[in-house]
């Protein structure tokens, strides 16, 4: 599957990489469904307004810290449910852009 229909369908019959979903219990049923989420490579760092600091002096050397969450977890944490009755099983990398990372979700639906 190329690159431009993983953007366009999030959610997909089968799995991009069927050996880890196979070994993370994905079955070929109804009852399972794989999602692609798309999380962005950012840096940890927030840049200052307008390119410069304003204010006083105490503020001057200050950069602004996002919390230290891995890609992977911020994958599995914005995975969109089909349906409220489904649990994730296991989320693992599939592809890589120049901005973006792909991640596999597999759900289960009870």
């Amino acid at each position: 599957m190329k690159l431009k229909d993983i953007k366009k369908n999030k959610v997909l019959k089968k799995p991009l990489r069927i050996d880890l979903s196979k070994k993370h219990g994905f079955k070929n049923d109804k009852k399972h469904i794989v999602v692609i989420t798309k999380v962005s490579k950012r840096k940890n760092k927030r840049k200052a307004r307008k390119g410069k600091v304003f204010g006083k002096i105490s503020s001057q050397g200050c950069i602004k810290r996002k919390k230290n969450i891995s890609l992977l977890k911020m994958a599995s944490n914005s995975v969109p449910y089909p349906k409220k009755n489904f649990n994730k099983l296991k989320t693992y990398w599939v592809l890589e852009d120049k901005k973006n990372k792909y991640f596999e979700t597999i759900l289960k639906g009870s």
